[in-house]
């Protein structure tokens, strides 16, 4: 009987002891948004949102903006980008996602917090198609898409770049209260990335483009170069290369384009719509 009551009286250090370790150090569903948002950005902090149904889907992200071209804040971890999931019912939080990265920069150190930027978030039909950036203060740096949309009857991320897996390097999104982790592919700041229906068959596309750069030939890192595209469609929740667009395969531009000007980047653009085939 008396080993009975100390073990009792252990189970009950130990519970205790848990319940204050989690309130402490990770995300509870009683918590409030404002609550989350001021441990987690000092309030200072960018909200938009995004009603899909009975849910309203919040992109939020620090004020400051560590490292960058200009920058003058303070590098802070804790404030890295969120994805929070809330009830429109009864107000209460269901899912919170953390945007981080994973790389061979900087030693792995700086890969979270507010170092990351937004690149772009927007709602087409029934998806959020969100892209991150994470640089470390040189010419150029990374960038991670996540597609978010209703798989299993939840909302949460189902795609990114269809490019290779690279174990040591991509984007990751980490649910603060699911114990679940997605990783997504990671690319150049610099490659042409954009979700639109460009057939119009009622199906989410991606075209994206890259070039190469080839240091060894003395090439300049801005000159213009000849880009490489391709389209893929977004099916069951998968990317697919798209058999309509230049039957599936990479095209290479004969002609140098630039980048970071909207003249050349719409001359990407305009390449997309001109080989693209009509829906039959």
């Amino acid at each position: 009987m008396k080993n009975k009551f100390v073990w009792i009286f252990l189970l009950l250090i130990i519970s205790v002891g848990l319940v204050s370790y989690f309130k402490q150090n990770h995300f509870t569903k009683e918590q409030t948004l404002s609550d989350f948002l001021k441990q987690q950005y000092s309030n200072k902090f960018t909200l938009k949102t995004w009603p899909f149904g009975n849910l309203l889907v919040i992109s939020a992200n620090s004020n400051t903006i560590c490292c960058g071209e200009g920058s003058s804040d303070l590098f802070d971890e804790k404030a890295t980008p969120s994805v929070i999931i809330q009830d429109l019912n009864n107000q209460k939080i269901k899912l919170i996602y953390e945007i981080s990265f994973k790389t061979n920069a900087a030693d792995g150190k700086f890969d979270k917090g507010n170092i990351i930027w937004v690149s772009k978030i927007i709602k087409i039909k029934d998806y959020l198609i969100a892209e991150w950036g994470i640089d470390w203060g040189g010419s150029s740096g990374l960038k991670g898409m996540v597609i978010f949309g209703t798989k299993d009857g939840q909302f949460q991320p189902i795609a990114g770049y269809p490019l290779k897996d690279d174990k040591e390097s991509s984007i990751d999104v980490t649910g603060k209260n699911s114990n679940k982790k997605y990783s997504f592919p990671i690319t150049g700041d610099s490659n042409f990335s954009e979700m639109r229906d460009l057939n119009n068959d009622g199906t989410l596309d991606l075209l994206f483009a890259d070039w190469k750069w080839d240091s060894e030939k003395g090439e300049s890192h801005y000159q213009a170069r000849p880009w490489n595209l391709q389209v893929f469609e977004l099916v069951d929740n998968k990317f697919r290369a798209a058999e309509w667009w230049n039957k599936g395969e990479a095209y290479k531009t004969p002609e140098n384009i630039g980048y970071f000007d909207e003249t050349e980047t719409n001359k990407l653009r305009q390449i997309f719509y001109e080989k693209t085939s009509p829906v039959k």
